[in-house]
């Protein structure tokens, strides 16, 4: 055969149905053979005669050339699915990665700047389709080359070449969104340092978008009314709040941010535009984040990956808010969570925390570590419809503002939500040139904090109830610890334990404007009187024997500086103060018949 010839057939396949047809009982190139020897050594190769005698006899051949160039750069180890893998990965590396936690692809999509996660699928078709308009054409140019090459062009192979290629692309998942300062929006990514916008580059690593576009300095009338909901002082205060939470950075005091107030109050909707104008950057999470410390929510925890901002609607009214995970939220540098059937991954935690209640939930601890981190943000008006409105003869006077039928779905009002953008991207620059140092709680946070805490404060709530201050007398610490127990029952709340009471009580205010002192293991003061504690018919079930009162025996714990309220204490508040008041009201009622008569008799 002629090295024509060969050459000829070694660019024919009976599977290449794209260039040989069915004829009878066997195959023919569409258009016809170009020449006798051609189909007589095709045949011959059917048969296995790979190694057929050369011919002299000339061809029609004139597709290929009769010695086949050399392709600069390529072999045919070029074509293993090692080969291959490494050279598709090279050609996409700025564009396509396999994220080690996610355990799948992720790739950059330029109209949205985002990175998205790919299927496996998706990549082999991408492979195939990268292979046959490059490699492959190349590879038509020598026989050998050729023949390597078109094994890729079947998914399998292209697959083993993928799983190769991600092998190569592997990233951690700490590479995406890592750079506080960068926001993307639906118009491009905006430095936050400055306010300035740009374009989204691969490189950003965005995997979360702001739903609003931005415009420095644009405002809407609608935008300003809902921020009139909040007191005097607060919407100042809370653009800064937000303009932090835009970026990946915590506040310099970690808070955790209530919206409280009854309803129609207007903190849905300031929340509901926030949530839907920071886009992919917030999510709404559960409430159970707040409540269980146990480290078994790992999977509610991972929702709060990468997230700029984290909504929590309405708590259950029965719960409570756990201290350890309030401080977790508020000052955890770093979060451990998992998605389902995925692996467990560290990450940054900095999310903003805000929650929409109805009812300021009770709090576990009364530290000042605890209420440092909680920051109530009070909604004082009620917007009622222009008919209830107009009833009343002051409604201003009685917080009550006029409800705007324009703000019932203002959420998905485009233009609201780019006045959102615009006032948060401002008060993001304003907290980047303050020092990254956000301002002082302003005064209505600041009463609607001491208002929460002091219904909160479990050792005064037992104190106004059980205790006097009295330099002579002393109680022992047990005694106190049933009091408290009783109290805290009686009013639902749990106890601690008696060490625990005991820390909360020597730390209270109350305890040190007593001058009361806690002493450890000595014998009972002689010179003091012992308060005695007896439990009343309504404790008695909680002791096995009849309700006798301690005796201090021996070394004991014990308080000095107070004793347990008795009935004579009520009475004598009851004598001193109502009384007074009385005898007040009485001078002021004589004083005023002595008046009128002056004027009906004259003096």
């Amino acid at each position: 055969m002629s090295l024509d010839t060969e050459s000829e057939l070694a660019r024919l396949d009976k599977h290449e149905k794209f260039r040989m047809e069915v004829y009878g009982s066997s195959y023919k190139p569409l258009g016809g053979w170009d020449s006798p020897e051609q189909e007589a050594a095709y045949r011959r190769s059917l048969n296995g005669d790979e190694n057929p005698p050369e011919t002299d006899e000339p061809t029609r051949a004139k597709q290929v050339p009769t010695s086949a160039p050399k392709v600069a750069g390529l072999s045919v180890d070029s074509f293993t699915e090692g080969a291959v893998g490494a050279a598709f990965h090279e050609a996409h590396r700025s564009e396509l990665v396999a994220v080690r936690e996610w355990k799948c692809w992720a790739g950059y999509q330029p109209d949205s700047g985002l990175w998205q996660a790919v299927a496996s699928e998706e990549v082999t078709a991408k492979l195939l389709d990268w292979f046959e308009a490059g490699l492959f054409q190349q590879a038509r140019q020598d026989e050998k080359l050729y023949r390597a090459a078109r094994l890729f062009r079947n998914v399998t192979p292209c697959a083993n070449a993928g799983r190769y290629a991600s092998g190569k692309a592997k990233v951690s998942s700490s590479i995406f969104d890592a750079n506080p300062d960068l926001l993307l929006t639906a118009d491009g990514a905006v430095d936050l340092k400055r306010g300035a916008l740009r374009q989204a580059e691969a490189r950003d690593h965005f995997t979360r978008s702001a739903r609003a576009g931005f415009e420095a300095g644009y405002t809407d009338p609608l935008w300003d009314e809902i921020l009139s909901a909040l007191p005097a002082g607060v919407a100042d205060y809370l653009q800064i709040i937000v303009g932090n939470a835009l970026t990946g950075h915590t506040l310099n005091q970690s808070m955790v941010f209530f919206f409280s107030g009854d309803g129609s109050n207007g903190k849905s909707t300031l929340t509901d535009v926030l949530k839907k104008m920071l886009g992919s950057y917030a999510d709404r999470v559960d409430s159970s984040i707040l409540l269980n410390s146990d480290g078994s929510n790992l999977f509610g925890k991972a929702k709060l990956k990468a997230l700029r901002a984290a909504f929590i609607e309405e708590l259950p009214k029965s719960n409570w808010l756990d201290a350890l995970i309030i401080k977790e939220l508020a000052e955890t540098a770093e979060m451990t969570a998992a998605q389902k059937f995925k692996d467990e991954e560290t990450f940054d935690f900095t999310a903003t925390v805000f929650v929409n209640t109805n009812y300021l939930p009770q709090v576990s601890e009364n530290d000042r570590g605890t209420w440092r981190r909680l920051a109530p943000v009070p909604m004082p008006y009620s917007f009622v419809s222009a008919e209830e409105y107009d009833r009343v003869a002051d409604p201003e006077s009685m917080g009550l503002r006029r409800k705007n039928p324009a703000l019932a779905a203002a959420e998905k009002n485009a233009s609201i939500l780019k006045a959102a953008l615009a006032w948060a991207v401002e008060g993001a620059v304003k907290w980047y040139a303050a020092g990254s140092v956000e301002p002082q709680l302003p005064e209505a946070m600041e009463r609607a904090k001491s208002k929460w805490r002091g219904g909160q404060d479990k050792i005064e709530l037992w104190w106004n109830e059980r205790i006097v201050a009295d330099s002579t007398s002393f109680c022992l610490l047990a005694d106190l610890h049933d009091t408290f127990e009783l109290e805290m029952t009686e009013i639902g709340r749990p106890a601690e334990k008696t060490r625990k009471f005991g820390e909360m009580l020597q730390a209270h205010s109350l305890f040190k404007e007593a001058g009361a002192e806690c002493v450890q293991r000595q014998r009972a003061p002689q010179k003091l009187i012992h308060s005695e504690f007896t439990p009343d018919e309504k404790s008695r079930s909680q002791y096995e024997l009849e309700p006798v009162a301690r005796k201090p025996k021996g070394p004991c714990h014990f308080v000095k500086g107070i004793r347990f309220r008795t009935e004579a204490d009520d009475l004598a508040y009851e004598q001193v103060v109502i009384p007074d008041t009385v005898a007040d009201l009485m001078t002021d009622d004589l004083a005023d018949d002595d008046a009128a008569l002056a004027d009906i008799f004259g003096d």
